[in-house]
């Protein structure tokens, strides 16, 4: 005889795109909730806009907020608006994620769900042919560029994000967890795996900051970071000072100086490299020209 309490299952449903916790944005200025988010929303809510990532909030707000239709639909004139400030042309489809941590949720702009018949015979079309989405993603597309894959041309990694988000877009599924993270995950692998043509040694025969700095394959410390956390906090420190201000004037060209006085203030690397018209790989080769700089400069020091 079987314990039913022994075990409880749970069962699982086909996926259906229908019911999916997505919404789509007319032209006219209406936001439709789909089935699947009506099923999760309470009867009056708040929507909003996210500018830093494109991306719309609902929360519940029995004061201030929309009365939700029965057919799930909202009117969001300002947001209509914006997006279209924006340029990104309407009807846009929204797939939503719950932020538990903010008792939200956040819709993220996607391609519009396929259908069955269509499936198997539509081709996968460049992101190029849907401006909307660049639009949408391109704060991530930059964070992503920035922070990885220095070495390889900015045009080359614009180039790899774009086609790693179109292919993630359209290889998401739930099971993988947040959209924006599985999205970003996507990009930062293909722009690392992009850049090992680059990442041991550059065309003047210094090894790479992008290069790992160990053998384990599981860091991901890079001689960005080491340049960073070791040479800040060396030259930073107190007894150092006077000797900072004599290798900054005595061993460094002004651009270097520049650079360097950026880096202690705490710029990112895009605003360095916006400042002084460089390019990526260029800013890396005068970040390991001043570390060789100094290490030389030390050494002589301690010699005396």
């Amino acid at each position: 005889m079987r314990k039913s309490n022994e075990n409880k299952i749970v069962w699982c449903e086909p996926a259906n795109n229908r019911r999916r916790p997505c919404a789509t944005m007319s032209a006219d200025g209406v936001l439709c909730f789909g089935s699947g988010m009506r099923d999760k929303l309470p009867r009056t809510i708040r929507v909003g806009f996210l500018p830093d990532e494109c991306s719309l909030c609902v929360e519940a707000n029995a004061e201030k907020g929309f009365a939700l239709a029965v057919n799930g639909t909202v009117k969001a004139f300002e947001i209509a608006k914006r997006l279209k400030q924006l340029g990104i042309d309407l009807p846009v489809h929204f797939l939503f994620v719950e932020d538990r941590e903010d008792s939200l949720w956040k819709g993220y702009i996607v391609p519009p769900p396929r259908r069955p018949r269509s499936q198997a015979a539509k081709k996968t079309t460049p992101l190029a042919g849907h401006p909307h989405l660049l639009i949408a993603y391109q704060w991530l597309i930059d964070k992503a560029v920035y922070l990885y894959a220095k070495t390889t041309p900015m045009e080359e990694r614009r180039a790899t994000a774009r086609a790693a988000l179109w292919e993630a877009l359209h290889t998401y599924t739930p099971i993988q967890g947040s959209l924006k993270d599985f999205l970003f995950d996507e990009i930062k692998r293909q722009l690392i795996e992009k850049n090992k043509q680059y990442t041991r040694h550059s065309s003047y025969n210094v090894v790479s900051l992008d290069a790992p700095i160990g053998k384990d394959a599981d860091s991901d410390m890079t001689g960005h970071d080491r340049f960073l956390s070791r040479y800040t906090n060396d030259m930073l420190s107190v007894e150092r000072r006077i000797d900072m201000e004599t290798f900054r004037y005595q061993w460094l060209n002004p651009p270097e100086r520049a650079v360097l006085k950026m880096l202690f203030e705490g710029y990112t690397v895009e605003e360095i490299q916006a400042e002084h018209r460089m390019t990526g790989q260029a800013l890396d080769e005068l970040c390991q020209s001043i570390s060789r700089r100094w290490d030389t400069f030390t050494q002589a020091d301690d010699a005396v």
